[in-house]
């Protein structure tokens, strides 16, 4: 695997806070989303068993708004919270601060930093997600490499990469816009 040639391209950055909570934003939003569904349910449901006689329509209605206002607090607390512990997990991990170096080869995505190397095979990604600012490749549910789009050096970087991406990984673990993949405006 040392002897293997990079393949095209060579990324490198460090992974600033704001990269690490987007990625935590992307990351966490279905489950945020599932949280307050749950919570609305859960409310309403508490609602309607206090209320003793039957529900008029405007009583239904305040109920279902208490119910929202109640949910959309929760999920604001609990989303507070995380972002909090967050900032304090970023700036104690010292390794994800360091410069990273990223090089595409036949094989995967080979990253390299002070403390060591690690070498990703194609056939270990569990899935390649896209938002705004990042490319995010995951290596299990919870884990993935965080690569900023301003770590391409240029945009035909960026098609090559999105390019090895679609020829290496089955269609079903790319959650990445493919379909401008002709080298105009990507980034």
């Amino acid at each position: 695997m040392d002897n293997e040639k990079p393949y095209e391209i060579f990324l490198s950055g460090k992974i600033s806070y704001n990269d690490y909570k987007m990625f935590n934003r992307f990351h966490l939003r279905k489950l945020y989303i599932k949280k307050f569904i749950a919570l609305f349910f859960l409310y309403c449901m508490m609602f309607y068993g206090l209320s003793i006689i039957t529900i008029s329509f405007m009583g239904l209605v305040s109920m279902i708004i208490l119910s929202l206002f109640l949910s959309l607090l929760t999920v604001g607390v609990l989303i507070l919270i995380t972002f909090k512990r967050l900032k304090s997990i970023y700036y104690s991990n010292k390794r994800i601060q360091l410069e990273k170096i990223y090089s595409i080869t036949k094989n995967g995505i080979k990253w390299t930093d002070a403390q060591g190397e690690s070498v990703i095979k194609w056939e270990d990604i569990v899935l390649a997600a896209e938002c705004k600012e990042l490319i995010l490749i995951y290596i299990s549910i919870v884990q993935a490499l965080i690569i900023p789009k301003r770590f391409f050096k240029s945009n035909d970087d960026f098609v090559k990469f999105k390019n090895r991406i679609e020829q290496k990984i089955s269609t079903e673990k790319i959650k990445m816009d493919l379909d401008h993949l002709d080298g105009n405006n990507v980034m």
